[in-house]
């Protein structure tokens, strides 16, 4: 009995995503740490002063989390700002919650908004000390078409070749380059995120080439010859087979609905075209196939997140200022998309299917989607351009090195030789 309760909790353990685990541990930890300074049990377990039913016992448990909000903040950091925001004190707070709801038996704490006063009261005491601009949430912003272009070009143009990106040389026709320059473009037409596609440890939960099939002159091969990846013609498609991912852990919702990306042999910029490429300079054959990452080093081992992400910075920095490449990270690829997507006039729903985030109505959509609908409206996605833009990223005030400031003036002469020649002033 003992051994069986053992492997219950070890598999209960298991199934927990191991960056949640993690996360749980430290808001445990400071979880506890407030409550021996308060002399009390962290184990919030008093049903009748939970649910009302104590009414003094309620007061107390509201009170008891409107103070430990306030103590959070005392302690808390603050990650690239100047102090920590009054909202990390409320995710602080719902994890304590859902801790207390994963306990056998659950816990249900008070309401949280029991502390909404007091979050409100942090709120404006923060925006009088730093702002309102400081209490904006900072998002990371989407490629535009140029950027997009300069990024395949730095990786698939010949002309660059043995150019230096950091500590990675170009060397165009190789595995490592024509891997990266491949990962870009497929993290831009499917919205996969950098994790379903890197690994520090790789494992058959991950993408591997067995995720990639050819669909031929109509024809599935799950493991192409040479001769049939150059027969690929307009028509084609690569199709990709979604691995577990953030919001589909076990791959149950996403897995059986592939991504379908249609061959164009003269686009630069097409993701089933590079991982064609990706087939012919590294051919991986039969069940070798679901032993194989999809993309791996010079070492042939899976590429991890932290080089990519490196190599993305370094890249961005050979075209752009370092301010906006501070804006720009893996995750802009699969917000480009969306950026596209809704610039192309697409549903919600159809946005919510195609960069599969979970939602009932985005899983109706998606079902209804056949190869060439599904490559249509990525085609319409591609021709539209992501020139959004947050408060948070407009230019700081009083840099005269700014990249815009230094575009605004070379369209505004520009515009004025041209009125200049038009009057015959010169």
């Amino acid at each position: 009995m003992k051994e069986t309760i053992r492997a219950s909790h070890d598999l209960r353990s298991f199934g927990k995503n191991a960056a949640t685990q993690h996360r749980q541990v430290g808001q445990w930890e400071h979880w506890v740490r407030f409550c021996e300074a308060q002399a009390i049990c962290p184990t919030r377990d008093d049903i009748a002063a939970n649910s009302g039913a104590d009414r003094l016992g309620y007061m107390r448990e509201v009170e008891l989390l409107n103070s430990a909000l306030c103590f959070y903040m005392g302690v808390a950091k603050g990650r690239g700002r100047e102090a920590a925001l009054p909202g990390a004190g409320m995710n602080w707070l719902r994890g304590i919650r859902r801790i207390h709801e994963q306990m056998i038996p659950s816990v249900t704490m008070v309401p949280m908004k029991s502390v909404s006063e007091c979050y409100n009261g942090l709120m404006k005491q923060y925006q009088l000390k730093w702002s309102v601009a400081a209490t904006l949430p900072v998002r990371k912003e989407p490629l535009t078409n140029a950027d997009i272009t300069k990024l395949v070009n730095l990786w698939w143009d010949p002309a660059n070749n043995g150019r230096k990106v950091g500590n990675v040389v170009v060397q165009v026709g190789s595995p490592l380059t024509v891997a990266l320059g491949s990962m870009w473009l497929l993290l831009l037409e499917s919205g996969m995120r950098l994790a379903e596609l890197t690994s520090d440890k790789w494992d058959w939960t991950r993408c591997s080439r067995a995720s990639v099939s050819f669909m031929i002159n109509e024809v599935v091969y799950r493991s192409p010859s040479r001769l049939q990846l150059l027969s690929m013609r307009a028509g084609d498609f690569v199709i990709v087979t979604p691995p577990p991912s953030k919001k589909d852990p076990l791959g149950v919702i996403w897995g059986c609905k592939p991504i379908w990306l249609d061959f164009r042999g003269e686009d630069r910029e097409c993701a089933a075209r590079a991982l064609r490429e990706l087939e012919l300079t590294s051919p991986v054959d039969g069940t070798k196939r679901a032993r194989t990452p999809l993309f791996v080093d010079g070492s042939g081992q899976c590429i991890r997140g932290g080089f990519v992400r490196k190599v993305l910075k370094n890249s961005l920095l050979t075209f752009m200022s370092a301010s906006r490449a501070k804006r720009i990270s893996t995750h802009s690829f699969r917000i480009t998309l969306g950026c596209k997507l809704k610039a192309a006039g697409c549903s919600d729903s159809t946005i919510l299917a195609l960069c599969r985030w979970q939602s009932l109505k985005s899983l109706e959509v998606y079902c209804r989607l056949t190869p060439k609908d599904y490559a249509a409206t990525l085609g319409r996605a591609r021709r539209a351009d992501a020139k959004s833009i947050q408060v948070t990223s407009l230019p700081d005030l009083g840099d005269e090195q700014d990249e815009g400031r230094q575009r605004r003036e070379e369209v505004l002469g520009d515009r004025c030789t041209i009125q200049i020649e038009e009057y015959g002033l010169r």
